[in-house]
């Protein structure tokens, strides 16, 4: 299966052509949040999102709420709302936790912990998307030696392993790859990544 990922595209659609033209190599595709600038011009995103044509799984980021997200989710007709929930299919997971921003510690997570461990252990493959990166990784250095990722994703990522995570939010560090154990972490940025399962 492959997948296109991107994040934080901001309303910038100069990015538009290029990830439509990933978008009809892919079978799924996924969006880490940040696709508006606080929020303004919501419905012209879910447009473009819409006319890619494919399935569109994604989270909220740090310039929408979780309720504006849900409420165009709902309305679309290509595009689901994952966060804090799952999308499967035969040998695949996808699960989401939008939102955040600079704060390192999450004690809502726990919440959901449980739900998408269990999606881990179901599927052979399994992919976690988040708006906030992990911490102390290639993904969330804003500056030289300066990291400022969740340590409450960097610790469920090491001890439940996914076979993907997927995250944006630092600007800096857009197509930035690293790894936390055998999972691999991406920051696909606007320009989107193709990724292999």
């Amino acid at each position: 299966m492959k997948i296109l990922a991107f994040v934080d595209l901001h309303e910038d659609y100069e990015y538009a052509e290029e990830l439509e033209k990933k978008a009809q190599q892919v079978d799924l595709i996924v969006c880490a949040g940040d696709v508006t600038v606080f929020g303004d011009n919501i419905a012209q995103a879910f447009k473009f999102l819409d006319g890619l044509g494919k399935k569109v799984l994604i989270v909220h980021g740090n310039h929408e709420s979780e309720t504006m997200m849900k409420k165009y989710c709902d309305e679309s007709k290509n595009v689901l709302f994952i966060h804090k929930t799952f999308y499967e299919t035969d040998n695949l997971v996808v699960f989401g936790y939008g939102g955040g921003g600079f704060s390192q510690i999450d004690d809502s997570f726990s919440l959901v912990e449980k739900l998408f461990v269990n999606c881990i252990q179901r599927k052979k493959c399994s992919v976690f998307v988040t708006h906030a990166p992990p911490y102390k990784t290639k993904l969330d250095e804003k500056y030289k030696g300066v990291h400022v990722g969740s340590k409450t994703l960097r610790e469920f990522i090491k001890k439940y392993q996914p076979t993907v995570a997927i995250s944006g939010h630092i600007h800096e560090t857009f197509k930035a790859t690293d790894k936390i154990g055998k999972t691999v972490l991406v920051n696909p940025g606007p320009r989107g990544a193709i990724i292999h399962l």
